[in-house]
């Protein structure tokens, strides 16, 4: 009769098998020797461990299984880490790990934990411990937010369609390698008549006649929402844009006629008046020049700009003479030579205005005919008529000289 032996190796190990001889076999003849059965190492078995974010089902939460090729009934399975036992727990027996609180991939994206498989009785290790990680998978629970709720930002005034203004951007916790969870989308929900957005966040002009003159300051609402359309209060920011001064217009005379009264004894040189414009530009872009169009008086007058007003100063560039000319009329003009003609608002109707300068007399002392006199005088006579002189009164009343 045969004895079999069986021996079985536990899971992961080959079995091998024990034969006794048949009768009459020759047991002086070495019978043939199984091959040693082989050892292999045991493995952990692992399901794919990760759980999805905020999951609305009560807890705990099943997360997976840790399973080792230990096959033995006195083997336990343990956790350590720092969130072993607080956020995650395992069935000794099963292997099932479970998670205890609501998990937020956007605090913690993933988990790093040590597995163990140890005898009951003694503790001692059965496999080697094996780290593994438990991650948290994202789901679309966060919307963009911006990384300012206020943006400035400025732009030349007339700036060519297509202007870059500013960029801004939002922020979406969610996990950018999941698709459509973190991707953003800009939108203009006020001021979409001068401005546009693109994808990346830029704000762009979209008209030529931004005008400071006529507007100086925009306000711009942007909202951004992710792909799949989640959208907050906080996904939505205020952009203020001012529109920076060119020198684009021409001074403008604040009267059509201008009238002065001088004495006609004004020192050559010395202000006499002041010519005054508007000038719609700011100071920096103020550079009025005045000159005289019309009239005969070009050599007598000059007129120079304050540049600290942007005045028209008109002072005499001869000596005036009442009993030659009482009044002197004129054309001036007035215009800026560094005006940019690109970006010309319009043409100015009251570019040039009506001078009239009276001179007034004044009373001045008689002179004589001839700088120099001689007289011959004979001696001895009496009373002897030396000779004469003439002086004038050089005022036009021509008062007598005594």
């Amino acid at each position: 009769m045969q004895v079999l032996t069986v021996l079985l190796a536990s899971a992961g190990v080959c079995l091998g098998l024990l034969v006794a001889p048949a009768e009459g076999t020759d047991l002086a003849q070495p019978a043939a020797q199984p091959a040693a059965p082989r050892r292999q190492k045991r493995d952990w078995i692992w399901n794919q461990m990760h759980i999805d974010e905020e999951k609305n089902t009560s807890l705990p939460h099943y997360v997976g299984k840790i399973k080792s090729s230990v096959n033995r009934k006195n083997a336990k399975y343990l956790l350590r880490g720092e969130s072993a036992g607080k956020v995650f727990r395992v069935n000794e027996d099963s292997g099932d790990v479970y998670a205890f609180e609501r998990l937020d991939r956007e605090k913690i994206p993933e988990y790093h934990l040590t597995a163990l498989v140890v005898d009951k009785d003694t503790n001692n290790d059965l496999e080697s411990p094996s780290s593994f990680t438990i991650k948290v998978h994202d789901v679309n629970d966060n919307w963009p937010v911006f990384t300012h709720r206020l943006f400035n930002a400025s732009v030349p005034e007339m700036s060519a369609v297509g202007t870059s203004v500013i960029r801004v951007t939002a922020v979406d916790a969610d996990d950018p390698t999941v698709a459509d969870h973190a991707s953003v989308m800009y939108q203009i929900l006020k001021g979409e008549e001068y401005f546009a957005i693109d994808g990346s966040g830029l704000i762009f002009t979209t008209t030529k006649n931004l005008d400071r003159e006529t507007k100086a300051k925009y306000e711009i609402v942007v909202e951004a929402r992710d792909a799949q359309g989640l959208r907050g209060d906080s996904g939505t920011a205020t952009v203020l844009v001012t529109l920076q001064d060119i020198n684009d217009n021409f001074p403008i005379f604040t009267q059509t006629k201008y009238t002065f009264a001088v004495p006609e004894d004004i020192r050559v040189g010395s202000s006499l008046g002041s010519l005054f414009v508007e000038d719609p530009d700011e100071p920096q872009n103020r550079m009025t020049k005045y000159s005289i169009v019309q009239g005969e008086y070009r050599d007598t007058f000059t007129i120079e700009t304050d540049p600290n007003h942007n005045e028209g100063i008109i002072k005499p560039m001869k000596p005036l003479d009442y009993e030659y000319i009482q009044q002197y009329i004129f054309t001036i003009e007035a215009t800026d030579p560094t005006i940019n003609l690109h970006h010309l608002s319009s043409a100015s109707a009251r570019k040039t205005a009506r001078v009239i300068i009276n001179v007034t007399d004044v009373d001045e002392p008689p002179s004589f005919q001839q700088p120099f006199y001689h007289f011959q005088l004979w001696e001895n006579q009496k009373k002897p008529l030396i000779g004469s002189v003439r002086a004038k009164d050089p005022d036009a009343a021509r008062r007598s000289i005594g």
